[in-house]
Formats: structure tokens, sequence, C-alpha cells
């Protein structure tokens, strides 16, 4: 950058922020069309300390003069609704978009979705299955013993029965 572009560029700057909507194709008329920045390399340093330097390198990639006219060309299109009331500052009510064709790739999601529902079930019947099963087997387990208990209380009793029957003799 020359220190005459520089200065170029900020004039133009200040006059496109300062310009009432009447002026606004006259200062386009002030950009010469065939003017080109020379590109410039920024540092890191340069890039991340000064602001103003790293929008000037941005902006002369892709043409400041061409991005300036263009900023100044809806800044005066909306000047334009604005007069005649076309342009609201409220939010606009969102507007239903009509619906998709749906194609392989749509039916292919869907297809990915359900089947990941359809694994996250079975997983959750699975382990509510293994669940009931294992208190089934514990329970099946627990009566086995209290059998086995029961038995040996009865037995113990016969003997004692038996036992009392011959001492009575």
């Amino acid at each position: 950058w020359t220190n005459q572009s520089n200065a170029f560029l900020e004039n133009y700057i200040q006059q496109i922020k300062c310009a009432s909507t009447d002026a606004l194709p006259d200062l386009l008329e002030q950009v010469p069309t065939g003017h080109a920045m020379p590109k410039v390399e920024v540092k890191k340093e340069e890039h991340s300390s000064t602001p103003f330097m790293s929008s000037m390198a941005a902006l002369s990639e892709g043409g400041v003069m061409e991005k300036a006219k263009h900023e100044a060309l809806i800044v005066q299109q909306v000047a334009v609704l604005k007069q005649q009331g076309m342009w609201s500052l409220k939010r606009l009510p969102k507007v239903k978009e009509p619906d998709k064709i749906k194609c392989h790739w749509d039916y292919l999601l869907e297809e990915m979705q359900w089947l990941s529902t359809d694994f996250n079930q079975e997983r959750k019947w699975k382990k509510a299955a293994a669940k009931k099963l294992a208190y089934a087997v514990a329970k099946v387990f627990e009566e086995k013993e209290a059998a086995k208990r029961r038995q040996m209380v009865e037995q113990e009793k016969k003997l004692k029965k038996i036992a009392h029957n011959v001492a009575k003799e």
C-alpha cells in the first residue's frame, strides 16, 4: 500500500459513512473503475495488533473499490426502500418453505434414524429381559434353598416324633 492509496481509501470510506442518500450516486462516480490496489502481505503481528490493517488486507484480495461500490449501492437501495415505506426495522415473519422432494439420501437418512432408535429400543428391551431372567433364576435358587431347609426341618420333626414315641414305650 502506498500512502496515496491509503489516504484515498480512508477518505472514500469516511465519505460513504457520512454521505446522505442523495450524494451516494455522486460518490460512486468518483471511484476510478480501473483503480487496482497492490496486494499486501500482512504479518501475523500486524494482523492481530491492528484491526485496520487486517481489514485492509482482507479487502485488497477481493478488490476494495468493488466492495465499496457494492456497499454504497446497498446503502442507497435501503434508503430508497425506507422512503417508499417498504423497509421495516422489525423482524419479518417466517415464511414456510415449500416441501422438499425426497431423494435417495433423504430416505437413507430416515432409515438410519429409524435403525438407530430400533437398536436403542432393542438394547433396552434386552436389558429388561436379562434383568427379569436374572431375578427369575435367583428366585428359583432361593426356592430350592427354602425347599431344602423345609425338608430338613420336616425330617427333624419326624425324627423327634419317632424319638418321642420310642421314649414313651
